[in-house]
């Protein structure tokens, strides 16, 4: 179990949460899984997340790569517009996914084979890398 000292204050919250195991604790603990009320999907930015302590996958999602933006490893929200969900994934050698499905190590080390075994739907989901314009958008 992870001790995460709550300040209040989204940043520094946040800069506790350096590795997807405890990102993922943190949600678990933190965040009521909630679905949209409105008939469209509704991204909300991290903090909004963070503040409300409710989303849904693709809140979960957006809020794990605001944590983890600064890692030297590739990050990503993926969305599949089919089915509406949304996870993240992280490769760090081989890839872990965390959200509201909890949190996955699998032992794959590339998209094919993870996409094989876990995401048969893999070509439908879109994939949103940890570039600028996206983690601004989610971060606000």
């Amino acid at each position: 179990m992870f001790y995460f000292k709550k300040t209040g204050v989204f940043e520094t919250e946040i800069s506790q949460l350096d590795t997807p195991l405890k990102v993922q604790a943190y949600m678990d603990r933190y965040f009521k899984y909630t679905k949209d009320v409105l008939p469209e999907d509704r991204w909300k930015p991290a903090k909004k997340t963070w503040k409300e302590q409710k989303g849904d996958c693709e809140d979960y999602a957006i809020f794990a790569v605001a944590c983890l933006q600064h890692l030297n490893v590739e990050i990503f929200c993926m969305y599949n517009d089919d089915s509406g969900h949304a996870t993240t994934l992280i490769k760090n050698g081989n890839f872990t996914t965390i959200g509201t499905f909890g949190y996955k190590n699998h032992s794959h080390k590339s998209y094919s084979k993870l996409a094989e075994h876990w995401y048969k739907d893999w070509e439908s989901y879109s994939r949103y890398d940890k570039n600028i314009e996206f983690i601004e958008s989610v971060t606000r």
